[in-house]
């Protein structure tokens, strides 16, 4: 594409081993296929057109008991064996983002080790811009009930995103956890509206996409403010889904789901 077209290509919870041991704790995650499935994306890039590749958290399925640090204190080596095996597996999706030749952001999610994840991809989350557009990143967390909220460092750069003077460019929001729909099942699994990062987008003019992951099966949201709310399905599981999505200047034209089988 072009001038100010885009072309977005969003992956999101790969759930990814393959450094690591085993494989996700739930089955339809297929962790140790998604190598091979990421070297058939590469061999679709010249159809589908990306000007960007999105991954939006879940990068990684590093076991629970890795990511909360409380290996460390039982099984200290093993800790820290899962943590060099989830840099291999890091470095090994970071190479194969730089061979793809697009522009690429990522942000971790709740399967994701920080420490980890910083190491091989930098401490600084995106914040990018790319064909006349700025993408904004957040690392949100999850609270006692497993309710996501924004930690008050990522309030910040998210009330500074929406400043007046850093608002020349129309903007593409990513956070793994979801903004609308509003998606209950064993817990919630979308911000709060009391959060105010709704609110924050949909008056501020300048936020055209909100690109999230976390809720497998996908959403998609459009509202009367224009703004795209895209969910993308989970990369994981079957049929191994990827979500297209075009841009004009200030806008999102179409968004289209693909599928690897």
């Amino acid at each position: 594409m072009s001038g100010k077209e885009m072309r977005l290509l969003h992956l999101t919870d790969l759930h990814m081993r393959h450094a690591l041991a085993g494989t996700a704790d739930r089955t339809e995650r297929l962790s140790r296929d998604i190598p091979a499935n990421l070297e058939r994306v590469g061999k679709r890039l010249e159809d589908w057109s990306p000007d960007v590749i999105v991954m939006t958290g879940d990068l990684l399925d590093v076991p629970d008991e890795v990511v909360d640090g409380s290996l460390r204190e039982t099984d200290p080596a093993g800790y820290q064996q899962s943590v060099e095996e989830s840099a291999a597996d890091y470095r090994w999706m970071r190479e194969w983002l730089e061979a793809t030749g697009r522009d690429w952001l990522v942000i971790p999610g709740n399967h994701d080790h920080r420490g980890a994840f910083h190491e091989v991809f930098g401490a600084a989350l995106p914040d990018d811009r790319i064909n006349g557009w700025r993408f904004v990143g957040f690392d949100d967390d999850l609270d006692e009930k497993r309710a996501p909220f924004r930690p008050a460092g990522e309030v910040s750069r998210f009330i500074e995103a929406l400043e007046a003077e850093t608002t020349s460019e129309p903007q593409v929001q990513l956070q793994h956890y979801i903004l609308r729909p509003r998606v209950f099942r064993r817990s919630l699994y979308s911000h709060r509206p009391e959060s105010g990062i709704v609110d924050g987008i949909e008056q501020s003019g300048v936020v055209r996409c909100a690109l999230s992951g976390h809720f497998h099966p996908g959403a998609l949201c459009r509202n009367e403010k224009g703004i795209t709310y895209s969910t993308a399905p989970a990369f994981c599981e079957r049929p191994f889904p990827v979500r297209l999505i075009d841009f004009d200047r200030w806008s999102v034209t179409d968004v289209q789901d693909r599928t690897l089988d």
